[in-house]
Order: C-alpha cells, then structure tokens, then sequence
C-alpha cells in the first residue's frame, strides 16, 4: 500500500472504500464529502462495506442501516454469476462452461484521486478440476489485469493501483471467475467465513478547500507580478 501523507482541512482527505458484492445494472458507487468522517487530526475517512451474510452494503462502522440495500445494489453489470450460502456465503458462477463476470464503477464526486489501493478476496480450489479467476481496473478505456488466481490459490492481498487510478475520479473493477468443469461454485469471491469483507477500495483524494485556497494563492501571485 502506498504511505499517503498527513493530512489535514487543508490537506488531503482519505476516503476508504470497503466493498463486496451485488447485482444491478448501471449502479455506481458514489463517494462523497457527505461519507467523510473526520478525526481530531482532521483526517477523514469513509467506508462502505458489503457484509456476504446480511446482504447490504453498509456506511462507516454503521452496520444497522444499509447504506445500499442488498446484494443486487452494488454492480454496475454482471453474467452468469450468483450468490450462494452453504452456511458461509459468497458469489460464484452459475453454471460450468462460461465465466461469471461481475463488474463495480466508482465515482468519487470529481475529486481527482491520489493514492489508491485495492483488496480483493478469492478463493480457488480444486475439486473436480482447476479453477482460476482475474481482477482488472480501467478509467474509462481498455481494461487492465492486476491480479490472477489460479486454483489452488487464495488472493486476500492489497494491490497498490495508484500509478494507473491517479489523478482520475472515476474507475471501474471487474472480476472474472472461470468455473471448474462440473462445479460452478469454484472459485467463489468473498467467501463469509475467510474474510467478512471482499472488495476493500482504499482512496486518498485532495480535500476540495485546499484546491480553492491554492487557485487563490496563484492569483496572487501573478497579481503581484503585474505590479
């Protein structure tokens, strides 16, 4: 992960993503300085985070009241993917033969992104043959891997995506999960009784006050200058 600086109200503020699953078209998750709460050091944070077993996405350490409601509110698009619950919960593919593709758009309200980092937590077995699965981000254009699981392997570290997510406000992740030959439920995301949360997106973006505050300051200086 990448060290961010200290911040402060007229520094950088740090939103924290921490996200899992759901099923819906054209959703985005929208990060806003409405999600910040904010530390006496004037550090802020916010964080959302999907819970496999009460499905819902939840805000900050609020885990009564959904922030988007159920497992079918946090994809922006999804094929051939389900959520099952064997006493642990978790999303695989529906059926052998063609991939799950689940796909997750972020939008953190023009504030132009400076550091991010992603988790995401996968679980690839064999049972009745090998199973793998690829995480990709892109900003808008082509998309690019950066990490690869193949069966038997487990991915529950952070991937620094700070030189390609910088200085954007919006991104997307997609994970594609390739079934076993005649077991659909491998490899499976977000598996409840190894990691609670899957899809943990942790961004730091510039505080919009101190922007103003530095357009003023070269303003005055180059009023200065003319004089």
């Amino acid at each position: 992960m990448q060290r961010t600086a200290h911040l402060n109200w007229l520094g950088t503020l740090a939103a924290v993503a921490v996200l899992t699953a759901g099923l819906a078209q054209a959703a985005t998750i929208t990060i806003n300085s409405g999600n910040v709460v904010w530390g006496s050091s004037g550090t802020g944070t916010a964080e959302i985070r999907y819970a496999s077993g009460p499905d819902a996405y939840y805000l900050n350490s609020n885990t009564t009241t959904a922030f988007i409601n159920g497992y079918k509110g946090g994809l922006s698009s999804e094929s051939n993917a389900q959520h099952k619950d064997d006493g642990n919960a978790f999303l695989c593919a529906i059926a052998t033969g063609t991939p799950a593709v689940l796909v997750w758009n972020f939008d953190t309200s023009g504030l132009l992104i400076q550091g991010m980092s992603v988790k995401n937590h996968t679980w690839a077995i064999i049972d009745s043959g090998p199973s793998s699965a690829t995480w990709e981000w892109s900003t808008g254009g082509d998309w690019k891997n950066y990490a690869s699981i193949t069966s038997p392997g487990i991915d529950s570290g952070f991937h620094d995506l700070t030189s390609y997510i910088k200085g954007h406000s919006n991104f997307s992740i997609r994970a594609t999960l390739y079934p076993e030959q005649y077991n659909p439920i491998l490899p499976q995301l977000f598996r409840s009784g190894m990691d609670t949360y899957g899809l943990d997106v942790i961004m730091t973006v510039p505080e919009p006050a101190s922007l103003g505050l530095l357009a003023l300051g070269g303003l005055f200086v180059l009023r200065r200058r003319r004089n």
